[in-house]
């Protein structure tokens, strides 16, 4: 669900993804959206056109989420885009090691890339913060958290 608020009126929002299922949802709901596909980066600079602050919002640990964060970050870095924050999430600790690792390293990546504005969620912390957490509801609370931080980011009055 795309935030709804006065200030995001002139908000152009993009969705990029790599499930071609969710790509089409996307698209029926009329958003912006590009096909990731590991195979074939598009120009991907093209959306970073005219545009002034840069927020993404990733799952890491696996492949496209771990390596489309880093190049999209990147390229917005490129197009001396003024302000780029990411919110990410890092996976549960009984989730495969690889993807931990990986997710570690992405961080790292993106660290060195926008550290000010790097935005971590270990999701074993939730489980910490939320005892009613289980697998069912754990992605609407990261949403949720990560929403916070979102509105926090865009609407901050310094």
């Amino acid at each position: 669900k795309m935030p709804q608020h006065p200030t995001l009126a002139n908000a152009n929002f993009v969705v990029a993804d790599t499930d071609p299922l969710m790509f089409n949802i996307a698209i029926d709901l009329g958003i912006n959206t590009i096909y990731l596909n590991q195979y074939h980066d598009n120009n991907l600079s093209d959306i970073f056109n005219n545009i002034s602050k840069v927020c993404i919002i990733v799952g890491l640990g696996g492949y496209t989420g771990s390596k489309y964060a880093i190049r999209l970050t990147q390229i917005a870095k490129d197009c001396n885009i003024e302000s780029i924050a990411i919110f990410a999430t890092i996976p549960f600790s009984f989730e495969l090691k690889t993807h931990i690792e990986r997710a570690h390293l992405s961080c790292q990546g993106l660290s060195a890339l926008c550290d000010n504005n790097l935005f971590i969620y270990q999701n074993d912390e939730l489980i910490n913060k939320y005892p009613e957490l289980n697998f069912l509801n754990a992605f609407n609370i990261a949403d949720s958290e990560i929403a916070k931080g979102l509105d926090s980011f865009l609407f901050k009055t310094t």
